[in-house]
């Protein structure tokens, strides 16, 4: 009888896990297990209906993360800041329930200590800070692993700051600066490949994987470039203008960090390595096409 290959999925209905869930499902190689708060809601049964396992854990549950990741060969782990459940209390759980589980490899979203980029400078990016803990307890931890560093997501631009029509065309309201580049990251066509990448490929090849740190993202403009971008696709003028601070001091500072620091300067974007595994990245120009144009058909209807 062939043993099922299990991958448990934190996150399953947010945008990462998602990801992660649509790669896998594709694939056919891996059984999602797909963890989520509530397995009564429509979008857990959504994803039962799919194929996928479907599993009820809070992450701050250490009993049910625990049961979530039994039995699985991989897990993938995305944690969520902002929340009443405290981040490193959630990505702690999911590295020492998987180590007593027995998990042979664990994938994880992470992003750098902007504390330790910055010499101490930025010290209240506490979503920076608590991933990378969470990613050096992993790597402590003696399970095989790999970290997945994200930059901008695109998809920002359908969601929290997403583009409002004008007379002559569109224009977006960005909170970070815009005319500095940074990692672009489609978070829905390359985080659930890249992921499934490093899973199929984590048995033949860990020796160059594991504890490896991979750049997600196809390319590292301006947020004035992809709007210029964006425009061309769309046909129509696009333009950008950086708005006031938010008021919250994690996300304002992070906005500062990232405008002194390029952490990603001089490294190869896309990573030639990701590419090799057989991960895909895309264009600006293809995401307007495949995520823009829909969003903005939607709300003309």
């Amino acid at each position: 009888m062939t043993t099922r290959r299990i991958v448990t999925i934190f996150g399953a209905t947010g945008q990462q896990g998602s990801s992660v869930v649509d790669a896998l499902l594709s694939e056919g190689i891996f059984v999602p297990r797909a963890v989520t708060r509530s397995a009564g809601s429509t979008a857990a049964k959504a994803l039962a209906a799919r194929g996928c396992e479907v599993v009820e854990a809070d992450a701050c549950d250490k009993e049910a993360v625990r049961r979530a990741v039994d039995g699985a060969e991989c897990v993938f782990g995305v944690t969520v800041p902002f929340t009443s459940a405290p981040e490193l209390e959630q990505g702690l759980n999911m590295v020492d329930a998987s180590k007593e589980a027995g998990v042979k490899f664990f994938v994880f979203s992470s992003l750098v200590s902007a504390a330790e980029v910055s010499n101490g400078k930025y010290t209240k990016c506490v979503h920076y800070e608590d991933k990378a803990d969470i990613e050096k307890h992993l790597k402590a931890s003696g399970i095989s692993n790999a970290i997945l560093m994200t930059g901008f997501f695109l998809e920002n631009l359908v969601t929290i700051m997403p583009l409002k029509q004008t007379e002559t065309g569109y224009h977006i309201e960005a909170p970070a600066v815009i005319n500095k580049t940074n990692l672009m990251s489609w978070i829905g066509k390359e985080l659930g490949s890249a992921v499934a990448a490093l899973m199929r490929n984590y048995t033949d090849k860990l020796e160059e994987i594991n504890g490896q740190n991979f750049i997600l993202g196809g390319s590292r403009p301006t947020l004035e470039e992809v709007a210029a971008e964006i425009g061309k696709a769309l046909g129509k003028p696009t333009t950008i203008k950086q708005c006031a601070r938010l008021g919250f001091p994690a996300l304002d500072e992070m906005f500062d960090f990232v405008a002194e620091f390029d952490v990603y300067a001089g490294k190869a974007v896309p990573d030639p390595r990701l590419l090799a595994y057989g991960a895909q990245v895309g264009t600006v120009a293809e995401f307007a096409e495949a995520v823009i144009k829909p969003y903005l058909e939607k709300q003309t209807q």
